[in-house]
Order: structure tokens, then sequence, then C-alpha cells
């Protein structure tokens, strides 16, 4: 007779029908994967190798050329950007950078040496031929520089026309026209420092100047007088010109002794010290005769009154509300005006003074992000009264909310579990946005304080901890948005009971083979419900021990060998191992682990792992056994 349990077999026979129901329900979605639909394209080796057109290439290249020849070298560098923009294969880059590095280098020189000439030429009409040689020095250099910097362009243009198909008429025609640009510019050179020549053989004229008073009120008048003459003769009816600090304010016109007098009315200048000079420069036939020079410098203190601001925001600034700003315009004197302005945030307003004290609300953008921004408080200058500014630093800070949540502890796949949670900052009520993410749905909710969501798990999830995410998005813009993550477990029904259907069918396997003469551990249940009595697992670790003891009843239907009820897992090992051959390694670590589970503290995971490969070999290897 057969020693079998009643109703083993149909249980086995229904528990792996479910399990191919599920696997066939889960294999469209994981396995087949429809095709994708074919997007024919170009060949992209041929499309990274095509060049420019050469229509495109000639324009850029010929308005970089033209803005250089006409001396605008602003959009000479504009010209050079838009041309490094423009798309180029990698391996002929090289050919196009180092053509436009000689343009770049072209302009610079050239503008160095334009602005040299210009500060020559300032000085020349100054009477400072000295100075202004040294300048003319360095422009001849940058000069000679230009002109080998175009030969070098002229030797680049040969292999960037023969690379880009570019006409090299063009670009030769503009290289010739950069040579008459640069021979104009050693024409001038030699121009200036002709009028240096000529102007050591004229005679020298001397100019000196007093200043009264030496300390006045900004906006108000000093008296400038002084005399003009050279070592022969007072020179007289000529034009002197009065400057401050480099303006040109006022003229005079030297009298018979080669004095002059002229007040100067100063303008509103806000500056501790300002300078005096006077300036004579020769004019119709004196320009044959006499150099022209510039006087000492007279220094004049100016006196103003200069504004204190104080200012300072009360509290912090929230994004979407007011704050006040308080503040004070302190000086010696009654104020001329009656209002400062403030600027906040990319705009501004007007804050009335009252005794001198301004309060101003002020709106901080919707926007604006966290952190700290500058606020400037500006009072106007008025005569005798300085410009003034302040600046304060605010704190824009959006509010933390308190966020509390009480998700499920465990949820079973194919059923509905609820999410809750609640929102709130003090006492204030206010609506939010809320969005959770879990198993692949999402779920979103829009409420004024609480929210609940049903969390629905299909059965394509196996059993295992799934992460959700909460997202919090407070409609007041001056509270902050929050994230909340973390884990709930979820339970497969039918991911956990196709395991105890394997085990089905091993014990179903174990009972035919024990009709033809294999014995059937009776004993192994009793002695696993015995051990697990007499000794505590490791928490959440009884899986172990149970596949410990269908290792047992594998190893007996393999071997023959019963485990008696006195043998330790140590003993029974060394009673099979010589009849395990191969096997003796696995089910070793088998042993190894279970042991661990029950007296040590802990089990790594590697040596988890290690037991789950050990059993699944095992398993393998008695199914495919002979009977």
């Amino acid at each position: 007779m057969k020693n079998q349990k009643p109703g083993a077999k149909p249980l086995a026979v229904i528990i792996i029908l479910v399990a191919a129901a599920v696997l066939l329900t889960y294999l469209p979605t994981q396995f087949w994967v429809p095709p994708k639909p074919v997007v024919r394209h170009v060949n992209p080796a041929a499309e990274a190798e095509r060049l420019p057109l050469p229509a495109f290439m000639t324009l850029l290249i010929t308005n970089v050329f033209d803005s250089l020849i006409r001396g605008d070298y602003t959009a000479t560098v504009g010209g050079l950007k838009t041309l490094g923009t423009a798309y180029i294969p990698e391996r002929y880059r090289y050919i196009a950078n180092r053509f436009m590095q000689l343009l770049n280098e072209l302009s610079n020189l050239l503008n160095s040496t334009e602005t040299l000439l210009d500060r020559a030429e300032e000085l020349i009409k100054l009477g400072k031929g000295e100075e202004a040689r040294a300048l003319l020095r360095q422009a001849s250099l940058k000069l000679v520089s230009a002109n080998a910097t175009r030969i070098e362009l002229r030797n680049a243009r040969d292999e960037l026309a023969k690379t880009f198909g570019l006409p090299m008429g063009e670009l030769l025609r503009r290289i010739d026209e950069l040579g008459r640009v640069i021979s104009g510019l050693f024409t001038r050179l030699l121009r200036l420092l002709d009028m240096i020549e000529k102007q050591t053989a004229l005679e020298d004229t001397y100019l000196t100047i007093d200043v009264e008073p030496k300390t006045v009120w900004t906006g108000g008048s000093i008296d400038v007088s002084g005399k003009l003459y050279t070592v022969k003769t007072h020179l007289d009816g000529r034009t002197v010109k009065i400057a401050v600090d480099g303006t040109v304010l006022a003229e005079a016109l030297s009298n018979v002794d080669g004095g002059f007098h002229v007040p100067v009315k100063l303008p509103q200048i806000y500056k501790p010290i300002i300078h005096v000079q006077a300036s004579y420069v020769p004019e119709g036939p004196d320009r044959e005769t006499y150099k022209p020079t510039t006087s000492n410098i007279v220094e004049v203190s100016l006196i103003y009154i200069k504004p204190t601001i104080k200012a300072e925001a009360a509290g912090e600034a929230l994004p979407g509300k007011t704050f006040v700003l308080k503040g004070s315009v302190e000086t010696e004197r009654p104020l001329p005006y009656s209002a400062v302005k403030v600027a906040w945030a990319g705009s501004s307003l007007t804050a009335i003074l009252d005794s001198g004290r301004f309060i101003a609300t002020l709106y901080t953008p919707e926007d604006m992000p966290d952190g700290e921004h500058i606020l400037r408080v500006e009072a106007p200058a008025w005569q005798v009264f300085a410009p003034a500014a302040a600046t304060v630093k605010v704190s824009v800070r959006r509010l933390p909310l308190n966020v509390t949540l009480q998700p499920p502890s465990i949820i079973f796949a194919g059923l509905t579990s609820t999410l809750n949670g609640e929102t709130m900052y003090g006492d204030e009520k206010f609506n939010i946005s809320v969005r959770a993410v879990f198993a692949g749905q999402t779920y979103t909710a829009r409420t004024n304080g609480s929210f609940s969501f049903a969390l629905a798990v299909p059965l394509t999830v196996f059993t295992g901890y799934q992460d959700y995410e909460v997202y919090v998005y407070p409609d007041p813009p001056w509270y902050r948005s929050v994230v909340l993550k973390g884990s709930i477990l979820v339970v497969n029904p039918f991911t956990v009971l196709v395991p105890f259907g394997l085990a089905s069918v091993l014990a179903l396997r174990l009972s035919g083979r024990r009709e033809v003469g294999r014995p059937v551990p009776e004993a192994v249940d009793q002695q696993h419900e015995l051990r697990t009595q007499a000794y505590p697992v490791i928490p959440r670790l009884e899986w172990l021990i149970d596949m410990y003891w269908h290792a047992v009843a594998i190893v007996i239907g393999l071997t023959g060998v019963d485990m008696k009820p006195s043998m330790t897992m140590r003993e029974y090992l060394e009673a099979v191992g010589p009849k395990l051959s191969g096997l003796r390694a696995g089910f070793e670590v088998l042993t190894v682990v279970a042991e661990k589970a029950l007296y040590a503290p802990t089990v790594s995971p590697e040596e988890l792992e290690h037991a789950r490969e050990a059993f699944k070999d095992l398993r393998t290897a008695y199914v495919e056994a002979p009977l």
C-alpha cells in the first residue's frame, strides 16, 4: 500500500494551476514586448562629415572682414562669435579655429593701435610731445605685429578656401584691404611724429593760474586768474580754456600783459577735491609760432552735505505677502525733498518722509527664491545735498509645513488600503494639492488640510516592500512644498502560495519514491517541531529553518538515510555526506546557516543568499534524479 496523506495530490494540483494562471496573466505585460516601429534615418557618418554650405560660410567670414575694415571692432567680435557657432565637422574644426584666431588677433592689434594714436594726438595738442612719442612707439610695434598677422591670415586663406569650397578671390580682396587699413594707420602715426618734430622748432609758451577761494560749496563759483607768456613776450588776445576735472567750463581772453581773469560757475559735484587747470592751444598763425601748453593744477575743496540713510526690514519676507521697511534719512540740515526711492524685487516705489523718517510696505513676489536678497534705498541729489544710498539684506523664507502621514503597514495585492495624511501650520486652514505615487499608480487630491488615498495594488506586484512618495503643494506661496518618502510591505497571496505548492510537489515526489523502496522520514516534521520549540529562531528567519527541513527530506529521498531524533545537524551531515557526492557542499552550507539561525545572534545577507542557491541546486538534483 502507498503511504500517502489523503488529499495531498489534489491540493498540489490546485496550487500549481493557480500559480500557472497567475503566470499566464503576468507574462503578457512583462515578457511580450510589441515590436518597435522602424524609423529610417540617413547615414549618421555621412551627416557628420557634411560641410556647411560655401555661400553661408563665405557670408559669415566676409561680414567679419567688413567690420574689421571699417574699424567697428565691437561688430567684429560679434561676427567671430557667430562664426564660432556654425557647425563644422570636428576633423576640420582646427582649420576654421586657426583662421578665426588670426582674425581676432588682428582685430585686437588694430583696436589697440587706434587707441594709442588717439591718446598721442590729444597729448600733442597740449604740447606734450615727449609723452606722445612714447605712445607712438607702442603703436608702431603693434602695427608691425598686425601686418605679420595679416600675412599669416593670407597664408591660412588657401587652406580654408580649399577645405570649405570658398571663393579665394573674395577672401584675398578683403585681406588686401586690411593691408591698406594698416598702411593708413601707419601714415597717421608718421603725421603725428611730424607734428611733434615741428613743435620742437616752435617757441615755448607758459601758463600759470591761481584760484580763489580754495574752499567752496558745491555748485558755487570760483575766480580763476592767470598769465600766458613766452620767454620773450606776453601773449595777449589769446583764448585760454578753464577745465574742472578735465571738463572745460569757461574761456578767458588774455589782455595786453598776458593776464586773464574769469569767474567759473561750478556744477553740482559731490566729491571732496576738484582739480582746476587751464590750457592754451594755438590757433591760426600761432600754430606756426607757438607751442600749446597747460597750466599748473590747483586743488579746490568742495563743501556739501552727505545725508545718512538707515533702514531695516521688520521680520522676514514671505513670498506672496508684504513686509514693512522702516528707516530714516539723517542730516544736519532740513531736507529739501520729501521722499526717498525704495527698489525691491525688480520694482521701485516712493516712500514719503515725515520728519526724516519713512515707512514702506513692500510686496515679495511669489516666485522669489529663499535666501538673502538686497533692498536699496536712495535719496536724490539736491543742491548742496549729495545723493545718498543704503542697502538692506532681506531674508526671504517659506514657512515649513507640518505634514503627518498614516500609511498602512501591510497591503495585500488585489485589495485596497487607505493612506491618510494631514497638513497644518498652527491653526491656519488653506488649500493644498497632494500627489502620491505607489506601486506604479499615481493619486491626486485637492483639500484644505486632511487627505486620504485608497491604495490599490495589482496582482502583478510580487511580495515585498514598495516605496511610496507623497508630494504636498500648498496654494499659499509663503509655505514650502513637502516631499515624504517611505515603504509599505505588499503581500501577494499567489507569490506566497507558489513555494507551498512546490513543497507539496516535492512531498508527492517523496511519497512516490517510497513506493520503490526509499524510506519516508516520518520523524522529520516531529524533529522540526521539537527543535523549534527548544531553540528560538532569529526573528523573520523561520523560513530558513523550514527550508532546511525540506532539504533534509530531499536528502533522505536521495540517500535513504533517515535523520534520527538523537542526531544533531552536524551528525546528520556526516552521516549522509559520503552518499551525497557533489551535493555535499550545498547541504553543508544549508546546515551551517540553519545552525546560525538557531544559535547565533545574526545571519548575514550573503549567507542567506548562499543557502537559497544551495537549496535550489539540491531541489534540482532531486527532481532530475531517476526513480
